[in-house]
């Protein structure tokens, strides 16, 4: 279950870095781990 979650998170910041800045893609993942956390 982490294992997938983890490679799908690093898929979309594969992804963003591809469309968008870094930052980005490190903002939206720092907000899906803070979603997973409050979960």
């Amino acid at each position: 279950m982490i294992e997938s979650f983890s490679s799908s998170v690093s898929a979309l910041v594969m992804i963003s870095n591809w469309f968008f800045p870094g930052y980005i893609a490190w903002w939206v993942s720092e907000i899906l781990v803070d979603s997973l956390v409050t979960l």
